[in-house]
C-alpha cells in the first residue's frame, strides 16, 4: 500500500511539497500500521479514479448538543490521526479504541474533499471499508444576530457569535454585522450550530443543512435568544418626561426578550428606592411633595422569572414648579386607611381594566398600568382627567408591607364620593400547573413558563420547573385579601386553552390549591410533541421502545414510530399504532450499526404532530447489539 502517516512536524522540503500538492515528491513505502485495520479505504475522484492527498481521522463527540438551558457551542471532531495518501488512493487506520469516527480526505491540490461521518468502531476487531468520493467544495453563508435586545458589555453589534459544524471540523466566528462563511466545506448534510462567546445566549440549530458540490448555500437569518436562566440584559432606551401641569414624570423603556417568551418584570428605582415594580415598559410617577428643581434621578432594571436583576438603565429629572391639574370629567379619588387611621405618604397605582378579555385561546389581556400618586397628610389621593372605563387601584404603605385594593372602579365627576382603600398584611396563592403529557418544543423541559394571573388585578407569575404530575410550582405574594379569579395559561400561544378557578385570599395567609391545573389542550393546534421517548431494552433482533401515553390530546389517533440514520434521514416508519411502546426489527441489519428514534402523535384527519423523543425532545440513540 502507498500510504504513510503524517507526522506531526515534516521536513522543510517534504511540507513544501505538500502545500504545493506535489504529492509525488514525497518519499514512498510500505504502511507503518500493524494489527487490524479498523477503518480502510481508496480515495477517489470524480471519475472513480485513486486520488493522491490527505485523510484526516476524527473522533466524533458523544453528544453534539448541551442542554436546553445551555449556552456553550457544542464540542466537535477531535482530529486524532492524519494520513498522506499516495497514487494507489489507499488508507488504513487500526489501533482504534470503540467510538464513533469520522473521515475527512482531500486531494494535493486541495481542490476537492469528501467527509464520511457515523463510523462506528465497537471493538478492536471491527474493520469498516468506506471509499472516499472527492468532489469540490461548498461553502456555507449567513448571518447570526443576537436580537433586539440591548448587547453585553464590550460586544459591538452581533460581532463574535461562534458558528460550527456539529458534525464537521469548521467553524467561523461573526463580525459586526453578524456575517459569517465557513468555507471548503465537503458535500453533504450537515447540523449547524450558533452560540455567543459571551454566555448570554441560549445555542441555535439549524438541521438539515444541504451543501451542494462547489456550489454556496445561503442560510435564514438566525436571531439568539437571551438565555431566561442567567442576569437578564439591560432595558436600554429609557427615556422621561416631565408634565408639568400633571406634576408628574412619565418614563419609557425598551422591552427585554427572554427564550421562550418567558414574562419579564421591571422595576423602577427613584434616588435608590423602588417605587416600582411590574411587567409594564412605561411607568408614570407622580412628583408632589418634591421642592421645585430637585434633580431626580431613576433607575430601570428587567427582573427574569427566577428573580434576577439585569444591569440598570438610569436618567435624570428635575421635579417641577407647583400646579394642580384641572378639575372635571373623569376623576378617581379615595383615601388610604390602615384600620381607622388614615396612611400619609402610601404610594397609590392606578390600573385600566381591559374592555375586552382578548383572544379566547390566550391569557386574558392583564391590567395596565397609568398612573401613581402619593397620598397625603390625610390619606387622601386622587387621580384627574380619565376616560371611561373600569380601573384598580392599589395602595402600599410606605414600609411596603402592607397593601389594599379596589378592583372595578368607575370614573367620577369631581366632588363625588372618595374609594376606601382598607390596607392590611397581604396574602399569598400558591399551587402547580402542568401541561400533563402535553409537550410541543423546546425551550420547555417540563412544566415551566406556564402562565399564571388574577384577572383584573397586578400579580402574574410563571412557574418554575417540574415534571408531571407534579407539574410546575408557582406563587403570587403579597395579594391583599378578596375574592379573585384565578387564570392558568401554558404557553407556546394557541396551543393551550386557559383554565380559570375562583380563590379566596385572607390577610397574612397562603392559599394553596388542593389540586394541581392540567392545561387544557387546545384541539385547533397541531399535534403535541411527545418527550418521554426512551429504550426499553434491545437484543440482537429488536430494539424495544415505550412512552408515556398522551391523555389529555381530544383527537389522539395513535403514535407512529420512525427509524433515523445518525444524519437524522429516515429510514423506515411505523404505521399507526394505539399502544405506547413498539419493537422494531433490526435482524438484518449489522452489529454496531448506529440508530436514532422518533415518535409522533397522529391526530384524526391525518394530522401528525413534530418529531418527538426524550424529555428534551432530542431523538433516542440505540446501537443494535
Amino acid at each position: 500500500m502507498m500510504s504513510a502517516r503524517l507526522p506531526s512536524f515534516l521536513p522543510l522540503a517534504a511540507a513544501l511539497c505538500l502545500g504545493l500538492g506535489l504529492g509525488s515528491c514525497l518519499q514512498e513505502g510500505p504502511s507503518t500500521e500493524t494489527g487490524n485495520p479498523n477503518l480502510r479505504g481508496t480515495q477517489i475522484d470524480a471519475q472513480g479514479r485513486p486520488a493522491p492527498g490527505v485523510v484526516k481521522l476524527f473522533l466524533q463527540p458523544a453528544a453534539s448538543a448541551p442542554g436546553a438551558g445551555d449556552t456553550r457551542l457544542p464540542g466537535g471532531p477531535r482530529l486524532l490521526d492524519s494520513m498522506i495518501v499516495g497514487p494507489d488512493g489507499g488508507y488504513r487506520f487500526d489501533g482504534l479504541a470503540a467510538g464513533t469516527y469520522a473521515l475527512e480526505g482531500r486531494d494535493s491540490a486541495q481542490a476537492a474533499f469528501a467527509l464520511v461521518g457515523g463510523l462506528v468502531i465497537a471493538s478492536a476487531t471491527d474493520t469498516l471499508i468506506r471509499d472516499l468520493p472527492l468532489s469540490p467544495p461548498g461553502r456555507i453563508a449567513g448571518r447570526a444576530t443576537r436580537g433586539p435586545d440591548a448587547r453585553p458589555a464590550g460586544i459591538r453589534g452581533d460581532e463574535k457569535i461562534l458558528v460550527r459544524l456539529a458534525n464537521a471540523d469548521r467553524d467561523a466566528e461573526t463580525d459586526t454585522s453578524g456575517l459569517f462563511s465557513l468555507e471548503k466545506v465537503p458535500a453533504g448534510i450537515y447540523r449547524v450550530a450558533f452560540a455567543a462567546a459571551d454566555g448570554h445566549y441560549l445555542t441555535r440549530y439549524l438541521d438539515g443543512v444541504a451543501v451542494t458540490a462547489g456550489a454556496e448555500t445561503d442560510l435564514p437569518v438566525v436571531e439568539l435568544e437571551w438565555s431566561p436562566y442567567g442576569d437578564p440584559p439591560a432595558v436600554g432606551g429609557l427615556a422621561i418626561s416631565v408634565d408639568s401641569s400633571a406634576g408628574v414624570a412619565r418614563l419609557a423603556w425598551r422591552a427585554v426578550l427572554l427564550s421562550g417568551g418567558a414574562s419579564v418584570l421591571y422595576t423602577v428605582t427613584r434616588d435608590g428606592v423602588e417605587i416600582h415594580r411590574g411587567p409594564d415598559t412605561a411607568f408614570v410617577d407622580t412628583l408632589a411633595g418634591i421642592a421645585p428643581g430637585t434633580p431626580i434621578r431613576y433607575a430601570v432594571r428587567a427582573l427574569n422569572p427566577l428573580g434576577q436583576a439585569g444591569p440598570a438603565d438610569t436618567a435624570a429629572a428635575a421635579a417641577p414648579g407647583p400646579g394642580l391639574p384641572p378639575d372635571g370629567e373623569g376623576v378617581l379619588e379615595g383615601a388610604v386607611f390602615q384600620g381607622n387611621t388614615p396612611v400619609t405618604g402610601a404610594r397609590v397605582a392606578l390600573y385600566l381594566i381591559p374592555s375586552a378579555p382578548g383572544s379566547p385561546d390566550s391569557l386574558p389581556l392583564g391590567v395596565r398600568l397609568l398612573d401613581s400618586a402619593v397620598s397625603d397628610a390625610v390619606g387622601q389621593y386622587r387621580f384627574n382627567r380619565l376616560g371611561a372605563g373600569n380601573y384598580t387601584v392599589v395602595a402600599r404603605a410606605s414600609a411596603g408591607t402592607d397593601i389594599g385594593m379596589v378592583m372595578g372602579l368607575s370614573p367620577r365627576n369631581a366632588g363625588a364620593r372618595l374609594d376606601t382603600l382598607r390596607s392590611g398584611a397581604p396574602g399569598v396563592v400558591a399551587g402547580a400547573a402542568s401541561r400533563d403529557s402535553l409537550w410541543i418544543s423546546s425551550p420547555f423541559k417540563g412544566d415551566e413558563n406556564i402562565r399564571v394571573g388574577l384577572a383584573g388585578a397586578p400579580f402574574t407569575g410563571l412557574t418554575d420547573y417540574g415534571y408531571p404530575p407534579t407539574g410546575g410550582s408557582f406563587r403570587l405574594a403579597g395579594v391583599p385579601a378578596g375574592s379573585y379569579t384565578l387564570v392558568v395559561y401554558a404557553i407556546p400561544e394557541g396551543y393551550f386553552l386557559p383554565d380559570s378557578l375562583p380563590v379566596i385570599v385572607r390577610a397574612g395567609d397562603t392559599t394553596r390549591l388542593p389540586t394541581v391545573v392540567k392545561a387544557r389542550y387546545n384541539p385547533l393546534a397541531p399535534p403535541p410533541r411527545i418527550a418521554s421517548l426512551r429504550l426499553a431494552g434491545a437484543t440482537r433482533d429488536r430494539i424495544n421502545l415505550a412512552w408515556d401515553p398522551v391523555t389529555r390530546y381530544p383527537l389522539l389517533a395513535g403514535y407512529r414510530v420512525l427509524r433515523l440514520s445518525p444524519e437524522r434521514v429516515v429510514l423506515d416508519s411505523s404505521s399507526v399504532i394505539s399502544v405506547t411502546e413498539y419493537s422494531d426489527d433490526v435482524s438484518g441489519l449489522p452489529s454496531g450499526t448506529r440508530l436514532e428514534y422518533v415518535v409522533r402523535v397522529a391526530g384524526t384527519g391525518g394530522r401528525e404532530g413534530a418529531n418527538g423523543g426524550d424529555i428534551s425532545g432530542a431523538p433516542v440513540e440505540a446501537s443494535v447489539p
